[in-house]
């Protein structure tokens, strides 16, 4: 490593090369006509050769490998019945976004989907949360999307009436249920939760409504003069 002199053959004229070590290499950085030239190229060299190189970028984690690894996770931790669930749900985001940065994720993508995918976003904005959680995005694009449905509630019990025909009708059905539902179980079942529509035990742990009282009691005085 080092300036050398040299002397061109045709006039004589004194010239100066310069070399630098690089990786136990000796490399040729050129020739000059000047002491002074020479000096100044063999420091530009030797600083471009001590700059810490870059690294190349990592790749980034796309939305279809965060969810395998998310859903793993769910493996791992859960119930078999609620890793299915879930895998299930986020099927259709991880085929959609696949090779997708997670980070790129854009608020208007996220909604324009949970539009078109409205039972899978409660899945998805719980992968989501994960991911904030790991800190590989700082915020969830599908914050707020999960809105839950009216459910049951706004649908009233059946009659009795109608639990005594599904009951008459249970007999009719020649499969393991049929032999199980007697015609005056599902009257009993009826009568056991107060005409609330809820199963046995749900309806031991709810008071019942004052609806619900009369409807009961109005059964039992049925049941008595039957």
């Amino acid at each position: 490593m080092g300036i050398h002199k040299r002397r061109r053959k045709r006039d004589g004229k004194l010239r100066y090369g310069v070399t630098i070590d690089r990786d136990g290499h000796q490399v040729w950085v050129g020739t000059f006509e000047t002491l002074a030239e020479a000096r100044r190229a063999q420091r530009a060299a030797q600083d471009e050769r001590d700059e810490p190189r870059p690294q190349p970028p990592a790749l980034a984690l796309t939305c279809d490998a965060w969810v395998d690894e998310w859903l793993e996770d769910v493996r791992r931790q859960r119930k078999p019945s609620t890793y299915r669930t879930h895998r299930d749900a986020v099927r259709k985001f991880r085929g959609d976004f696949r090779g997708k940065a997670l980070h790129a994720l854009t608020r208007e993508e996220a909604r324009r989907w949970a539009q078109r995918n409205a039972w899978q976003v409660s899945a998805v904005v719980a992968c989501l949360n994960a991911a904030v959680e790991a800190e590989h995005i700082d915020r969830n694009p599908m914050r707020g999307m999960s809105h839950r449905g009216p459910g049951r509630r706004h649908i009233p019990p059946p009659s009795v009436e109608e639990i005594e025909a599904l009951a008459a009708a249970a007999q009719e059905v020649d499969d393991a249920y049929g032999s199980m539902m007697r015609a005056d179980s599902l009257p009993r079942l009826h009568r056991s939760t107060g005409g609330r529509g809820v199963r046995p035990g749900v309806a031991e742990r709810r008071p019942a409504s004052p609806a619900g009282a009369d409807r009961q009691d109005a059964l039992r005085g049925r049941a008595a003069t039957a």
